[in-house]
């Protein structure tokens, strides 16, 4: 999630050079977006059923499984950052 955040924001150059980004603008604009990213996510059924899965079956091959479906649906997801690599 960050790391498209930081291809659809700033693509170009560091974050944290203060000459560069705005710092408080950044971090304004990075808590909008994973606000949003996070609701969004959580209103697909399955990475949101993946997710609880996950965490209650840890160290689990139920719990490596959901952790694949929550890698499948953020491929998926963020495609357009990843187009060298399609997603499975």
């Amino acid at each position: 999630m960050a790391a498209f955040f930081r291809f659809k924001h700033y693509p170009h150059g560091p974050l944290f050079r203060e000459e560069e980004v705005d710092k408080v603008d950044c971090v304004r604009r990075w808590h909008q977006f994973a606000s949003q990213e996070i609701e969004e996510l959580l209103d697909e059924p399955d990475f949101a059923r993946a997710v609880v899965l996950a965490i209650a079956e840890q160290n689990s091959k139920e719990g490596h499984a959901n952790e694949e479906v929550m890698i499948k649906c953020l491929k998926s997801r963020y495609y357009e950052m990843l187009q060298r690599f399609p997603p499975v």
